[in-house]
């Protein structure tokens, strides 16, 4: 069962995190949330980029990491495309090419 929380994300007694991230090979995960996740729980990162990076995390898919000890489990859902690679529409690649 799904239970939306508030307060400090990284304090929360919840069995798993849950969060929404872009697809792809994952190495613009130095802002916000992920930041957070990467100072506290380094291993969660290096995992889930070594995951991205076989290319199988794309729209729509997950990835989860078990809960180990007393670190949470993780649950990233791929939600939009990586904004950081070229775009896949052609005609908005001259619109984008200089972002």
């Amino acid at each position: 069962m799904i239970v939306f929380v508030t307060g400090d994300l990284l304090a929360a007694q919840e069995s798993y995190i849950a969060q929404g991230v872009a697809e792809g090979n994952q190495e613009g995960l130095g802002t916000g949330l992920a930041l957070k996740i990467s100072k506290k729980w380094p291993n969660v990162q290096a995992a889930f980029k070594k995951y991205a990076r076989t290319g199988r995390f794309i729209g729509g898919h997950i990835w989860t990491l078990e809960p180990d000890g007393n670190q949470p489990g993780f649950i990233y859902l791929a939600t939009q495309p990586d904004i950081c690679i070229t775009p896949r529409f052609p005609i908005y690649g001259k619109q984008f090419a200089g972002l």
